[in-house]
This record gives structure tokens, C-alpha cells and sequence, in this order.
């Protein structure tokens, strides 16, 4: 009887900690994203499938990741591709700025002011059809031949 406010106070505490740990996750929804151009100004999505690659400027699996990016979109210029990048501060903006240009890169190339929700997860990559309101995240290593099958290049 000595105890008994103790187990009953750690039953509840495990009980909360497996809830939280065990909740379900927050859904991807795009619209919460604020994919601002590299001027600042809101990017809208486009209307047809596209991909949403979110990276971050200083990232070595980011930069591999660019280069898989550019080789798709010099032979699928009709697919859409928006780079979003998770920013802190006005210099790392500045760095982007820096290597889009250094790279010539073709495809839309923006910041992210509130990625938090990716975490651990950059770089990350979606493929997004917004007519089926599909989201297919393409999971691992980014490759070509992922990327290819995940926008129905393949055949």
C-alpha cells in the first residue's frame, strides 16, 4: 500500500510515453509549405505532376542528389522540378544564389523557411501529382532510375 501512488503514477507515465511514441505521424500536405523564389517571393505549385526535391545548400547527398536532378530535367524538361532548400539566414540564401548560378542549373531552385517538419529527412524527394492529389515520396538513395520510374519515364 506504501507504493501504491508510485505504480500508479508510472503507469501512467509508460501509458502517456507509448501514446506519444505511437501517435501517427503529420501528414505531408504541400500547401502548408511556404516555397518562397530565391527574390523571396511565393513560388506556386504547378498545375501538372512535378517533383519537390527538399534539400539543404551545404549537404554532400543534396549536391549527388543535384546532379541526378539536372541529368533529368535536360531529358524531361516537361516534368517540373522545384528544389526547395531549408534556410536559416540571409547567408545561406546568399550561398545558393552563389552555386545555382555556378552550376547553371535549369529547373526551379527555392527556399524553405519552415522545413522543421523533415527533421532528419533531407534530403528528401516527392513526386506530386496535384490533379489525383497523389504524393509518392521516393524512399533511400535518390537514383535516376528511381526517379524515372517514379514519374513513369520508364517504359
Amino acid at each position: 500500500m506504501k507504493y501504491l501512488i508510485d505504480w500508479i503514477l508510472a503507469t501512467i507515465i509508460t501509458i502517456g510515453t507509448f501514446l506519444w511514441i505511437f501517435q501517427e505521424p503529420e501528414a505531408f500536405n504541400i500547401s502548408n509549405m511556404q516555397i518562397r523564389s530565391l527574390d523571396g517571393y511565393l513560388v506556386n505549385n504547378p498545375k501538372k505532376t512535378f517533383i519537390l526535391h527538399i534539400s539543404t545548400f551545404d549537404c554532400q547527398s543534396c549536391k549527388r542528389d543535384t546532379q541526378i536532378l539536372m541529368r533529368y530535367h535536360l531529358l524531361y524538361p516537361d516534368i517540373p522540378i522545384i528544389d526547395a532548400n531549408v534556410v536559416h539566414n540571409q547567408k545561406q540564401i546568399e550561398s545558393i544564389q552563389m552555386w545555382k548560378k555556378k552550376l547553371d542549373i535549369g529547373y526551379t531552385v527555392t527556399i524553405l523557411q519552415n522545413g522543421s517538419q523533415f527533421g532528419n529527412r533531407i534530403p528528401t524527394t516527392f513526386v506530386i501529382d496535384p490533379n489525383s492529389n497523389q504524393i509518392l515520396e521516393i524512399f533511400g538513395t535518390l537514383t535516376y532510375e528511381k526517379l524515372l520510374d517514379a514519374t513513369n519515364k520508364d517504359k
